[in-house]
C-alpha cells in the first residue's frame, strides 16, 4: 500500500503532519479564491462606473445635438425627433448623473462635453449651407441613437446594480420607441 513504512510510493506521513499539510494547502487555495473574488468585484464596478460615464458623454452630445436640431428643422419628422430626442435624453442624462453622484462620481460640465463631435458641426452646418438640414439631422440622429442605443444594451447586460438595470431599461426602452417612431414616419 503506498504510503506505508518500507513501500514503494507517496512519502509516509504521521497523522499530524499530513493534517497540518492540507490544512495549509487548504489556506493557500481559500487565499487565492478570495483574492480572485476581490478583484473581479473591484474591477467590474470600476467598468461600470466608466460604462456609465461613457452613456453620460453620449447623453450630453445627443442633448447638444437634438437642440441643434430643435433650433434648425423645419420639417415635421425632423423636428419632432429633436424635441423628442432632446426632453428623452435631458431625462436620462439627469437619472445618469445622478446615480454616478451617487456612487460618489462627481462629473464636470468639461467631463460631460467630451464626446463632442467637431465633425457632426460640421455636417450640420454644411448641410444648412445647401439647404438640406433636415435630411443631414435625420441621419445623424439616426447614427447616433443607434450607437448610443447599443452602448446602452452592453451597459445593461454587464450590470449586476439593480437601480443602474432600471435606469439602462428605461433609457434603452426610451430610446427604442424614438428609433422605432423615426423609421415609421419615414417610410
Amino acid at each position: 500500500m503506498p504510503g506505508s513504512p518500507g513501500k514503494p510510493g507517496l512519502p509516509s506521513f504521521k497523522t499530524g503532519k499530513r493534517q497540518y499539510l492540507l490544512l495549509g494547502l487548504g489556506a493557500i487555495i481559500l487565499i487565492m479564491l478570495l483574492f480572485i473574488i476581490i478583484a473581479l468585484i473591484t474591477s467590474s464596478g470600476k467598468s461600470t462606473t466608466q460604462t456609465l460615464v461613457n452613456i453620460a458623454e453620449e447623453q450630453t452630445e445627443l442633448v447638444r445635438v437634438s437642440a441643434i436640431g430643435v433650433k434648425n428643422t423645419r420639417g415635421s419628422d425632423a423636428k419632432s425627433l429633436a424635441v423628442t430626442t432632446n426632453l428623452a435624453m435631458t431625462s436620462s442624462q439627469q437619472q445618469t448623473v445622478a446615480l454616478l453622484k451617487k456612487q460618489g462620481h462627481k462629473l464636470s460640465a468639461k467631463q460631460l462635453a467630451f464626446k463632442r463631435d467637431a465633425q457632426t458641426d460640421a455636417t450640420l452646418n454644411t448641410a444648412q449651407l445647401n439647404n438640406a438640414f433636415d435630411v443631414a439631422f435625420l441621419q445623424v440622429m439616426q447614427t447616433q441613437l443607434k450607437a448610443y442605443q447599443k452602448d446602452v444594451k452592453q451597459a445593461f447586460d454587464a450590470s449586476q446594480n439593480k437601480t443602474e438595470k432600471a435606469i439602462l431599461a428605461s433609457s434603452y426602452n426610451g430610446i427604442n420607441t424614438i428609433l422605432v417612431a423615426q423609421t415609421t414616419s419615414s417610410n
